[in-house]
């Protein structure tokens, strides 16, 4: 088994033309033909598919990076709260007792 074939892996589109007679006078131009029908189609169900993901991905990388802001928005405003409270702490008098 040659070191880089995968188990369970399709072979590429170049080795369905290797198996094809060397002579091209020999080769079945309807086979041919049908394979390129079949791989162009392929093709295009798997650029459709690429385009589908990249969307996806856009839209899973912009819904992420709301998320990161209401995220950085909430931490912000606990430690501005935080400050206001410790403001409010050292501003009152000394003696003072709470309510």
């Amino acid at each position: 088994m040659p070191a880089h074939h995968i188990p369970d892996r399709r072979a590429p589109a170049a080795s369905v033309h290797n198996a094809l007679p060397v002579d091209r006078c020999a080769c079945d131009l309807d086979a041919c033909m049908a394979l390129v029908v079949l791989l162009s189609a392929r093709l295009r169900t798997v650029e459709s598919e690429n385009r589908r993901l990249a969307r996806q991905v856009h839209e899973l990388t912009q819904a992420r990076d709301d998320l990161l802001d209401a995220v950085n928005v909430h931490v912000f405003c606990a430690h501005e709260e935080r400050l206001i409270g410790q403001a409010h702490f050292y501003d009152r008098p000394p003696h003072a007792t709470r309510a």
